[in-house]
This record gives C-alpha cells, structure tokens and sequence, in this order.
C-alpha cells in the first residue's frame, strides 16, 4: 500500500513539473499586441525567365529562408541541392537565339541577384549582374543566385544558344 501511494505522489508531482514547465504564452510585438499582420513569403519566391516570346522557369536550387509567423516566432529553412551542372543532367536545354533578349521576372524583386555559367565538370566560369546571350554559344548551365531581406536562393537553367 505504501509503495503504491509512493508511486501515486511522484506521478502526480511529475505531471505538475511537466505542465509548470510548458510555455503557452503568445509572442507580442513592440505594442504588447499578437502580431497577426506579417506579410512575408514563406519560401524563395518564384523566378520566370522571359527569353524573346518564351517563359521559362528555373529550376529552384539551394537556399537559406526565414520568416515570421503570425505569432511572432519564426521559421528558418536551409535546402541544400546538387550543383547546378548535375541537376540540368535530366533535362533537355531549352534552344534560343543568341540575339534574343532575356529578362528575369521575380515574383518579388531582390535586393540583388547575379547570373553564374557553370561547366559539366561543377565549376563555376563566370559570374555576372546580367546575362547577354549573345556572348555564349551551344549547351550552357546558368544559374542566378538572387538575395532578398528573408534569404537568398539560387534558380538553374540549361539552355542551347544557336
């Protein structure tokens, strides 16, 4: 009998220890109100490229992304992928002609962003603030990697410059 009171008691001041413990405030802004008006993407926002009268859309590489919830925590998210050269392996290049200009579409605009060549052996050629086709010919890798005040993230392509 004395055992299982014994059992009982601690049981008890367990469950009192763990539910003390739990933390079930909401996180307030400056104010001391909820912050329910945070307007923040919740991934890497969306690239198109816009060459002559064509869409394309990047492939979404590696990235590093925060934002806040309503509540006022928040969220990081860090995605790592193969290089760009190994994920263009399974995809066909898109053919365009070198004179064509190319325009880059960001669902959110960047604080900045540059344009990276890469070889089939994973090595970066050149970088650039902008890409002129008519500079390169044949197979080619691209890759933008783009910065924005939540993160940065990188975007590939595989084109076929005639």
């Amino acid at each position: 009998m004395k055992f299982s009171i014994k059992i009982l008691t601690l049981t008890i001041i367990g469950l009192i220890a763990i539910i003390g413990c739990s933390d079930n405030t909401q996180e307030t802004n400056n104010n001391n109100e909820p912050n329910e008006n945070v307007s923040q993407l919740r991934k890497p926002p969306n690239l198109y490229m816009v060459v002559g009268e064509e869409t394309i859309n990047p492939v979404l590489g590696s990235h590093s992304w925060t934002f806040e919830h309503s509540d006022g925590t928040t969220e990081s998210i860090e995605a790592d992928s193969y290089s760009p050269s190994i994920i263009v392996e399974m995809r066909e290049p898109q053919k365009v002609d070198a004179n064509t200009d190319i325009s880059f579409e960001f669902e959110t605009t960047p604080k900045t962003y540059q344009a990276r060549e890469w070889d089939t052996e994973h090595n970066v050629l050149g970088s650039n603030n902008e890409l002129d086709l008519s500079i390169h010919e044949g197979k080619k890798i691209f890759e933008i990697l783009a910065s924005w005040e939540q993160g940065t993230a990188s975007y590939v392509f595989y084109l076929d410059i005639e």
